[in-house]
């Protein structure tokens, strides 16, 4: 979450109290190599900030 913090802080400078009540409105999740953010036809409602390694986006067409 510090990367975040420190991201973020290059925009705006934020009190303490202003991180604590951001911060609690994100999550930190973790996904192993391979793994699936979200499922075919799924459609996202979050937002993802990637802290540490890479990731890749590609749509699967019918044809």
């Amino acid at each position: 979450m510090q990367a975040l913090k420190r991201y973020i802080q290059h925009f705006i400078d934020l009190e303490d109290k202003e991180w604590e009540a951001l911060s609690s409105l994100f999550q930190e999740v973790h996904y192993k190599k391979g793994e699936h953010i979200y499922g075919d036809s799924e459609i996202s409602e979050c937002l993802y900030f990637i802290t540490d390694g890479i990731v890749r986006s590609y749509k699967l067409e019918e044809e």
